[in-house]
């Protein structure tokens, strides 16, 4: 479990593939003439074949 408030749904982005799951989160501003604001993070959640399955 992870705080992505600060990013929009479409600034998120899930993938999974055989045994893992990504999830890459990516949001840009501009704040004025002296910089922006720039936050990215990304998660890879990897399950054990035969391994328990939380619900």
């Amino acid at each position: 479990r992870f705080d992505l408030k600060h990013y929009k749904p479409e600034e998120i982005k899930i993938t999974s593939d055989n045994q893992r799951l990504t999830v890459h989160a990516k949001h840009e501003e501009n704040q004025n003439n002296h910089g922006f604001v720039s936050r990215e993070i990304c998660r890879v959640y990897t399950s054990v074949p035969g391994g328990k399955q939380n619900s």
